[in-house]
């Protein structure tokens, strides 16, 4: 049987990985996979040698063809091979993470509903609604903890670049979530709605 494919999108820290790892964890390892969109950036070592960085939250800073192919490996029963992605550097380290094929595949990101060559796998897909004010906060946290960011780089990078892709890609892409969960809904029943979602998806209870 051919594996189901859920797409999770939203925001810039809007609770979307948080969602996809409950909903590995609940379904099980061996039963569910999931892929990040954050996996398939490009190694910015390799294309800006002077130092440069692209925008981030825009389509053209991840490789969204090998992602699309990797999706379709797995609907054909194919393992894959997802790269390794260094924040701190901007770069592949050269490691890869095999993903074998499972009933169901969840992939996650701020633009999987923004391409249409991802969006042609899904089978279903939710998009997280939460606001600036909460993204924002949530944001802070993890790239200073997390991905060796200051503060005020990571102001500077919400309101220069991450707000304003938000708005132009992010935001306009719910139209095609076959789900949309309102902010409220999701941080207040957070494990019965991962529950809820895989039992709609899979026809299985757990």
């Amino acid at each position: 049987m051919s594996p189901i494919i859920v797409g999770i999108s939203g925001g810039s820290c809007s609770g979307k990985t948080t969602l996809a790892r409950l909903i590995t964890e609940m379904a099980g390892h061996d039963k569910c996979a999931l892929i990040r969109q954050d996996d398939y950036y490009i190694d910015l070592s390799i294309l800006s040698p002077d130092g440069a960085l692209p925008n981030f939250d825009a389509p053209e800073a991840l490789e969204f063809s090998l992602l699309a192919d990797h999706l379709a490996a797995l609907k054909a029963g194919q393992s894959i091979k997802v790269p390794t992605y260094d924040f701190p550097s901007h770069s592949r380290t050269g490691e890869f993470t095999a993903i074998d094929p499972k009933p169901l595949i969840v992939v996650e990101g701020v633009l999987v509903l923004n391409q249409p060559e991802i969006r042609a796998h899904l089978d279903h897909s939710l998009f997280i609604s939460s606001s600036k004010k909460l993204r924002l906060s949530r944001r802070i946290e993890r790239d200073t903890s997390k991905r060796g960011r200051t503060r005020e780089c990571v102001l500077n990078q919400f309101n220069e670049t991450v707000e304003p892709s938000h708005k132009r890609w992010v935001e306009p892409s719910q139209k095609f979530a076959t789900r949309i969960l309102a902010q409220k809904e999701y941080l207040t029943g957070r494990n019965n709605l991962a529950r809820g979602l895989i039992e709609h998806w899979t026809g299985r209870k757990i």
